[in-house]
């Protein structure tokens, strides 16, 4: 499964206190419908609930991962989140889930990330962004004498 801004792989991981689709290039994560019902139960926010009942919708650049449908976004208060009309499956941009999360749940506290977390974020994105452009520029010299 590709993720819908960037089309890099995405894995199922546990991130901004959900479990779902996570992309390591850009830290969004995508919730289909079955994740979404345990994230509302596990948080008691109906937040969610009500979503794609919304009219006003326009399409985003985005295509679902799942089913390949344009998405849709759905504004919530200055938020925007990417949404699937067909399956029903939600993608959230880095931040956005914490941020719904902070102001929708009044039980919730935000878990501090496992130094662990932070280290294995940073590699994600140091190999593409740092060392990839290293190891090909030495390639390039190297071949080139």
């Amino acid at each position: 499964m590709k993720c819908p801004v960037d089309k890099s792989q995405l894995q199922i991981n546990s991130r901004e206190s959900a479990v779902g689709y996570c992309c390591n290039v850009c830290n969004g994560i995508l919730l289909t419908e079955k994740e979404i019902s345990a994230f509302q139960y596990n948080f008691q926010t109906d937040i969610l609930e009500n979503l794609f009942a919304q009219s006003a919708k326009s399409y985003s650049d985005c295509f679902c991962p799942i089913c390949e449908n344009n998405m849709v976004v759905l504004p919530i208060d200055e938020m925007e989140i990417i949404a699937c009309s067909k399956c029903k499956s939600l993608w959230f941009k880095k931040g956005l889930m914490l941020e719904l999360l902070e102001k929708y749940s009044p039980d919730f506290k935000p878990r501090k990330q496992s130094v662990l977390e932070i280290i294995s974020d940073w590699i994600f994105w140091i190999i593409p962004h740092l060392l990839l452009p290293i190891i090909f520029g030495l390639f390039y010299i190297w071949f080139k004498l």
